[in-house]
């Protein structure tokens, strides 16, 4: 949600770890489920492990 997001850019944070689908979402994330912007330091990280459809799969495995 908007509010949601721009909570997190006023924070500044390193990183914004999540765990829900954004298949609606205007962020484009890539393959791995990570959304850098080039205008803001927060790496978004979506660690969801359901699909859209609330079938499981492995998930993101992402380095630090």
């Amino acid at each position: 949600c908007k509010s949601l997001y721009n909570r997190v850019l006023e924070l500044n944070i390193k990183y914004h770890i999540f765990g829900h689908c954004h298949s609606n979402s205007k962020l484009m994330f890539n393959n791995n489920g990570i959304y850098k912007s080039e205008k803001f330091k927060t790496i978004f990280i979506n660690a969801a492990c359901l699909d859209h459809s609330g079938k499981f799969y492995q998930g993101h495995l992402i380095e630090i």
